[in-house]
């Protein structure tokens, strides 16, 4: 199953992602009691609770955490919306209302102009694995000046898109 590549690429990121994190925090003076406390990270989504996103990956990502960081480190989703609308998901991150965010770049013309040309229109990648890899491989090589204020953990990508209809 292809969903299985794109797991084990996403749990060797997310845990390299967050162990460097949790290391960081360890390492820093006064921080002796942040190793007997559990960090609870904040993800803000557009979604909601029922989406796959949420209900299936999110749980799979806090077993891993878990199990790499003793149980110190967990995820906690704030679906639909909650903390922040999905318009507003980056700023969210930078002004500190969240620890993380699903940001839905095509949501906030203009702000993005480089990660905005991935998704122009004319570009046609084969499927969402390609795009996912193209995506975060330029976002590695590029280093978009408009995303200075956050980090980039990664990022995932569609594939072709299909225009539904009960007419013909």
């Amino acid at each position: 199953m292809k969903f299985l590549k794109f797991k084990d690429v996403f749990k060797n990121l997310c845990v390299m992602c967050l162990l460097a994190f949790v290391v960081s925090l360890m390492i820093l003076p006064g921080q002796a009691e942040a190793k007997s406390k559990k960090i609870e990270l904040s993800l803000s989504v557009m979604w909601g609770a029922n989406m796959g996103f949420v209900k299936d990956i999110v749980p799979q990502w806090n077993a891993y955490l878990d199990q790499a960081t003793g149980g110190q480190v967990e995820v906690v989703v704030y679906p639909g919306g909650t903390l922040s609308k999905a318009t507003q998901a980056y700023e969210g991150v930078v002004q500190g209302v969240s620890d993380m965010a699903v940001v839905a770049y095509p949501l906030t013309r203009g702000r993005f102009p480089v990660i905005e040309t991935f998704v122009l229109p004319g570009i046609q990648y084969n499927n969402s694995v390609a795009a996912s890899h193209i995506f975060n491989e330029g976002m590695k090589l590029l280093k978009p000046a408009e995303h200075k204020d956050a980090h980039f953990l990664w990022g995932c990508a569609t594939g072709p898109g299909e225009i539904q209809s009960q007419v013909p």
